[in-house]
């Protein structure tokens, strides 16, 4: 680990997930949701690119379609909540972005490996973080160019409570990205959509809208 790693880490002592309670109330996630997910994605690490990858490919267009004109070609710092197995990361770089330091944070161990492997392809300084994104182990007054929660949060979450703490992690002048998917489960036959929202480092609003609902995999947990 490089020391600038060692900065964005140090000080910062890890919390317990065995305390529910604590959690829901704080971060408006609860335990169970937690061990679910790591249980899905450990189960389906293997073939996460082949469920998902041209999914989110087709998110980041849309997304990044919007953010051409707003975000500088360099990026100092990049925050990727939930990245899987660094998806965002190999389209910032196709797309001609210039980072200079990427994290990507993900609950499930065996995605992370998978995306420290795709990640030596790069020329970027890059750490991969297993943690539950309720609890970020990354020093609070560290600020971030951007930081995305894509294909992440859902609406039955606190939502207001996790953007609030990440928000509090944006650069003057940066954005956050997220995404909130509508339906407590997507193996029923409830309507099924994907909100998409763009702020500023100050809040303020710069996109909401709607994914095309054929976006959003049938396979999710």
């Amino acid at each position: 680990m490089c020391a600038k790693s060692l900065d964005l880490f140090r000080g910062y002592h890890m919390r317990s997930l065995n305390n529910a309670s604590d959690l829901t109330t704080k971060r408006g996630i609860e335990l169970e949701e937690v061990r679910k997910c790591i249980i899905w994605y450990d189960t389906i690490s293997d073939v996460y690119d082949e469920l998902y990858s041209n999914e989110q490919m087709l998110k980041y267009d849309i997304i990044f379609s919007k953010l051409f004109s707003k975000l500088p070609r360099n990026l100092d710092v990049v925050l990727d909540v939930g990245c899987g197995t660094g998806n965002l990361l190999t389209y910032l770089i196709k797309m001609g972005y210039w980072l200079k330091y990427y994290v990507g944070l993900d609950v499930s161990s065996k995605i992370i490996s998978i995306a420290l492997r795709k990640a030596g392809y790069y020329r970027c300084l890059t750490d991969f973080i297993v943690a539950d994104l309720a609890y970020p182990p990354i020093r609070t007054n560290y600020k971030f160019d951007l930081i995305t929660l894509i294909t992440v949060l859902r609406s039955h979450y606190n939502v207001d409570i996790i953007v609030k703490e990440y928000l509090s992690r944006v650069k003057d002048g940066g954005f956050i990205v997220y995404t909130v998917l509508h339906s407590r489960t997507l193996r029923n036959g409830d309507p099924k959509y994907e909100e998409i929202y763009i702020l500023n480092s100050s809040g303020g609003i710069t996109y909401v809208f709607n994914s095309d609902t054929n976006l959003i995999s049938p396979s999710s947990p």
